[in-house]
């Protein structure tokens, strides 16, 4: 079940305190890291200072890659969502520190997670331990954990199965670890001390 909560809300409750247009900055740096990361990935040649610092077009192939259904269903759900909350990006600067650590966090990751307006969270997780990965597959690299009492969120789209999570040790706390889960977490089971959405 999909517990739905605003993303900027979310960020509110689980993460540092941030004015609320510095929150709309961020998660639109995030769609357009995300969404062209899917285009670097499939050979993309930028032509943007911002682009090509960020992702540089060693090994590129051309303006026109050939993308899976599964990336060019992602690629529009960002556009039209970073049209309608009003993102305006500056691709004729530096990539921000900000940016940049979107950019390093994602590298990581075999399966790029899609961001969402949307989201869900567990506070105070009661469940037993389990192990967070950078693909949507138990065979990927584990990435992080979650442990009993830590505070549980995703604002990102499921995918077969899988939910792309981020952990904090509690309310305003720093993200501790994060990646994709099969975790199981149904509406009022439970497993959380509350849940958000």
């Amino acid at each position: 079940m999909r517990h739905l909560l605003p993303a900027l809300l979310l960020s509110v409750l689980f993460q540092p305190a941030l004015a609320p247009a510095a929150r709309a900055d961020t998660f639109c740096d995030l769609l357009w890291v995300t969404r062209n990361m899917i285009f670097h990935r499939a050979g993309y040649c930028f032509s943007s200072p911002l682009a090509q610092q960020l992702f540089g077009n060693s090994g590129c192939t051309g303006t026109d890659p050939a993308l899976s259904a599964t990336d060019r269903a992602a690629v529009a759900r960002m556009r039209e969502l970073e049209g309608r909350i009003g993102c305006r990006m500056d691709t004729s600067r530096a990539p921000s520190a900000g940016q940049r650590g979107i950019h390093a966090r994602l590298s990581r990751l075999i399966d790029l997670p899609e961001p969402d307006e949307l989201g869900w969270g567990c506070l105070g997780y009661r469940g037993a331990p389990f192990t967070l990965h950078a693909g949507t597959s138990a065979a990927a690299p584990v990435t992080g954990r979650v442990a009993p009492g830590q505070f549980v969120y995703s604002e990102y789209w499921p995918r077969d199965g899988w939910a792309y999570l981020s952990v904090t040790n509690g309310p305003g706390q720093p993200v501790i670890a994060e990646g994709w889960s099969s975790h199981r977490f149904g509406g009022g089971d439970g497993a959380c001390d509350q849940e958000a959405g």
